[in-house]
């Protein structure tokens, strides 16, 4: 038998946005912070859920969601907040400086 990949349906998504204010509103109440959820959540990181992490960055400070949006200025303290945090946990990796040519080269390598 085939399973069906029909789109979830607007009753789900409302159900869901409920549900999630819901959540937010008891997890204020008891102080739970999205640091604190988050540490019982066991999730691996890959390129796209470290980027979603400088998006929400990005949105917080600036009100922005594409980095596309960030001035210079605001795109290299996005960065820092991200390395500092990467810091915090051990990581320490130089973020890329070459010239475009160069960081367009040195990023076609990984994929």
């Amino acid at each position: 038998m085939k399973e069906e990949l029909e789109k979830r349906t607007e009753k789900q998504n409302r159900a869901l946005h409920a549900y999630l204010q819901s959540v937010s509103k008891e997890m204020l109440d008891k102080g739970i912070t999205l640091n604190l959820l988050i540490d019982e959540i066991e999730i691996y990181p890959n390129k796209e859920n470290l980027k979603d992490i400088i998006k929400h960055i990005s949105k917080t400070l600036y009100g922005k969601i594409h980095t596309s949006n960030l001035t210079k200025k605001e795109m290299t303290e996005v960065i820092n907040i991200f390395l500092i945090a990467l810091a915090k946990k051990g990581i320490e990796l130089d973020f890329p400086s070459r010239d475009r040519d160069e960081l367009l080269k040195y990023y076609s390598d990984f994929y």
